[in-house]
């Protein structure tokens, strides 16, 4: 089942095409290709694989700088594949170091599933996937931070299943903060009625904390824009 899931994944980064570049502010955008150019440019350790790559102004230069995500895959029990740990990578556009963190998932898939200046600090978040389970998914944020790459303390969920839903959104004015919602089915189907909660978290440099949290009750089926990588966050294009 790894395998495959791996299989699907590489599948995936073949879609997209090769920019030499981005102007500053644009959505980023996924390309497989740029994998490619980055294992011809001798940029990843040797063994590594390549498993993202996009164009984003993370270090507020103003210019898109790559980003790859890569890992070593090995052989596990049974003719099953291990993967990870992860390396997240930002190498600038311009002048200025490479900036780079280890992501300590082990599970697939991990994936650059957003990535857009969303707070006041110069430069681009970048929304990773961290783990992935049949009833969501969970997001990392990492952002640059004098030359290093930071994560938030909070992790965000989105997707879910038939009895629990969650997605956040991304609000930039007039203050940055991030919005992230929960959908508990109460019941008897999945026209509801569901408990919704909502936690508002604000900025504080590179790192969020919670503002508020209130839960009330929803009635039908939860608007699926509401269960994913919403508004605000450009999402990349796929996910």
């Amino acid at each position: 089942m790894r395998a495959t899931l791996r299989l699907t994944a590489l599948v995936t980064l073949g879609l997209g095409t090769l920019l030499a570049g981005s102007p500053a502010g644009a959505a980023p955008t996924l390309a497989g290709n740029l994998c490619g150019l980055a294992q011809r440019r001798h940029l990843l350790p040797t063994g590594d694989t390549c498993v993202n790559a996009v164009r984003a102004d993370v270090t507020g230069s103003g210019r898109a700088d790559l980003v790859l995500l890569y890992d070593r895959i090995r052989a596990g029990v049974n003719g099953s594949v291990d993967f990870g740990s992860y390396t997240l990578k930002v190498i600038p556009a311009g002048a200025g170091e490479t900036l780079q963190s280890r992501i300590a998932s082990q599970l697939p898939p991990v994936f650059i599933v957003a990535a857009g200046r969303v707070n006041d600090e110069p430069g681009a978040e970048l929304f990773l996937q961290v783990a992935r389970i049949s009833s969501g998914s969970y997001v990392a944020i990492y952002s640059d931070q004098g030359g290093r790459l930071v994560r938030s303390r909070v992790t965000l969920s989105y997707g879910g299943d038939s009895a629990n839903r969650f997605g956040f959104s991304c609000i930039r004015t007039p203050r940055p903060e991030i919005v992230q919602r929960s959908y508990d089915l109460l019941g008897p189907d999945i026209s509801g009625p569901w408990k919704e909660k909502t936690d508002t978290y604000a900025w504080r440099g590179p790192t969020l904390r919670l503002l508020s949290s209130r839960s009330t009750t929803h009635y039908g089926w939860p608007d699926p824009a509401l269960a994913g990588v919403g508004n605000g966050c450009d999402p990349i294009q796929g996910y």
